[in-house]
């Protein structure tokens, strides 16, 4: 569900995405703003194709407006297509208990005793600040549409290397027929059998 909000008096197009394991904000939006950019702390994206992606960075505890909501979350670094800023999984387990309603696009819950109603954007496309002026760098962008899930620690996108070194002849390229078994598969004929050519024709049922 798309829907404009605000952070820091930037109007942003921010994205509420189930499939999002954690949030993003695009750099050019967090280097705009009046809050340290932890680059300390850096993570690994995986999306859709399968392409590890590394964030820039994380910014903790920013403020942000949706439609008279306001919270504080923390967001990877990372520059998407489509919008300014993605609101995840880590997002939604804050809200508790979440009534949608998908055809009218809206998204209702409860925070701390008060009832909040979103809703998301019904008629034209929205567009995001970043697309308005600038993307920033061009390196590592992903499009919103190939965003996924999940984050991985490095070292788990090689862990599969040991294994296909260790059973290579397992995994290499055939070059030739499969090399003779102690029982290879045939199927016995009865002795004088010549060559076997029937005209196809109906069966019957008998």
């Amino acid at each position: 569900m798309k829907l404009m909000g605000q952070i820091q008096g930037i109007p942003i197009l921010v994205f509420i995405y189930s499939g999002a394991d954690k949030s993003f904000i695009n750099l050019w939006i967090a280097e705009h703003l009046r809050h340290p950019i932890d680059r300390t702390c850096t993570e690994i994206v995986v999306v859709a194709s399968g392409s590890p992606l590394k964030t820039k960075g994380m910014l903790r505890q920013v403020p942000v407006q949706i439609q008279g909501y306001e919270f504080k979350h923390d967001y990877r670094l990372l520059n998407v297509i489509g919008c300014d800023m993605v609101l995840g999984m880590d997002w939604l387990e804050t809200l508790g208990l979440v009534g949608w309603h998908f055809k009218h696009r809206t998204m209702e819950f409860t925070v701390e005793g008060s009832n909040h109603r979103i809703m998301g954007a019904m008629n034209g496309p929205l567009q995001p600040t970043t697309q308005i002026c600038q993307l920033g760098s061009k390196e590592n962008i992903v499009d919103i549409n190939f965003l996924i899930h999940e984050t991985t620690d490095p070292k788990s996108i090689s862990v599969s290397e040991p294994l296909l070194n260790q059973f290579a002849d397992l995994f290499s390229t055939s070059t030739g027929l499969p090399p003779k078994k102690s029982i290879d598969h045939q199927i016995p004929l009865l002795p004088g059998t010549g060559p076997i050519s029937v005209i196809p024709y109906r069966y019957s049922h008998s």
